[in-house]
């Protein structure tokens, strides 16, 4: 769109000192006689454009002129360069380059030296401690996929090592407990599915597009919460414990005589629970119920016999 394009030179040209027509033709694919046009029109605009011939030269905005910047505050635009470069580690920086640069034309000398500071203040690393990179490979293919409607294949692994072939239609991706997820229709299963980034392998984005479907993310968690088996499970744990059962299970009130803690957790009957307990060691021991005892000291059993065997 003509308006969009404006805009952007007109941003392009308040961050750069000069910049040729050739290349913002080449920027947003017209003509340099287009460019010619659009610069005739921002100046009808009211933004002083000027134009230097030579080795050098291009076009540049005035000397001294400002634009308004009561649309968005200083915050506004710190928390978005935030938000941009967060997903610019994780997904395609050339994407959100220009945008950035953008947003730099319009803030102040001293405001353009605090937003260069943005990354000593946050940084995303989703890199497993000394582990596999594939979560960081897969992330920018699932994006794009996603962006542009295609379908995905790829090798799936399962939580027991099992592998079969998929063929996906990747709606969403999620952040989630630690880890990357995509939500996407399964064609194998002919239903939704969450997948693990990480635990896909080798995927290939295919010429095949795909209509997005009305399903969303929330609504099929939303329902699958619904339908699954939870169980209220009484744990009592030390204080050497106490931040990891608040990363793991959410729980933010403990009742504690000073030594030990304990908790109510209402959580789905499935086997992640059992091992995330177990990964507690000895600092944690679930109370009640019986049943529940009962599965973590047949989980304790096997792994003896695996190591005294």
């Amino acid at each position: 769109m003509k308006l969009d394009r404006l805009l952007s030179i007109t941003l392009t040209l308040l961050g750069r000192e000069s910049v040729s027509a050739s290349e913002l033709a080449s920027r947003h694919g017209v003509t340099v006689r287009t460019i010619y046009r659009d610069i005739d029109a921002i100046n009808l605009a009211g933004i002083p454009v000027i134009s230097k011939q030579g080795n050098g030269g291009g076009f540049s905005v005035m000397p001294d002129y400002l634009l308004d910047r009561t649309l968005l505050s200083f915050d506004d635009m710190r928390a978005i360069v935030t938000a941009l470069k967060s997903t610019a580690a994780l997904f395609d920086k050339d994407s959100t380059a220009p945008t950035l640069e953008r947003i730099g034309s319009i803030v102040s000398p001293k405001g353009k030296d605090a937003l260069s500071k943005i990354d000593d203040m946050i940084s995303i690393d989703i890199s497993p401690w000394g582990g596999s990179d594939r979560e960081r490979d897969n992330l920018p293919l699932v994006h794009k996929a996603i962006i542009d409607s295609r379908v995905l294949r790829f090798t799936y692994e399962s939580v027991d090592g099992k592998r079969t072939e998929r063929t996906a239609e990747p709606m969403t991706i999620i952040f989630r407990g630690f880890a990357w997820y995509c939500f996407a229709w399964c064609k194998l299963r002919n239903e939704y599915r969450v997948f693990r980034v990480s635990r896909m392998i080798g995927p290939s984005m295919s010429m095949e597009c795909f209509e997005r479907r009305d399903e969303r993310y929330q609504e099929y968690i939303a329902r699958a919460v619904k339908e699954r088996t939870a169980v209220t499970i009484e744990l009592t744990y030390g204080t050497g414990a106490r931040s990891k059962v608040e990363d793991y299970f959410g729980v933010r009130e403990h009742v504690s005589d000073g030594e030990r803690c304990r908790a109510s957790l209402t959580l789905p009957d499935e086997e992640w629970v059992y091992d995330t307990i177990l990964s507690l060691g000895s600092d944690a021991e679930v109370i009640a119920p019986d049943s529940v005892r009962e599965r973590i000291i047949k989980k304790i059993e096997k792994l003896r016999s695996v190591y005294q065997s």
